[in-house]
């Protein structure tokens, strides 16, 4: 069995919470620099193409937005073993 009262607290050490507070830092730095370089880019080049990949549109003839779909020959039983 270890000895736990020699060991440290690393929550309650000053350097784990700097450690923490640069990785929370990092990540949103990280992400921000994902989406604007990547997402954003890519949404700006769908919209001068005029693509519209989730059909989003406002369509005024439109009497539903409701997409039918085909069974395929699909059963419920089908769902059982998806992987």
């Amino acid at each position: 069995m270890a000895d736990t009262q020699n060991t440290r607290n690393l929550e309650t050490e000053p350097a784990s919470g700097l450690g923490q507070a640069l990785a929370a830092f990092a990540t949103a730095i990280a992400m921000a620099l994902l989406f604007y370089g990547v997402m954003t880019p890519v949404a700006v080049l769908l919209r001068a193409l005029g693509r519209d990949p989730l059909s989003l549109r406002f369509n005024a003839g439109a009497t539903s937005y409701w997409v039918r779909r085909d069974r395929d020959g699909k059963r419920p039983s089908s769902m059982n073993s998806q992987f």
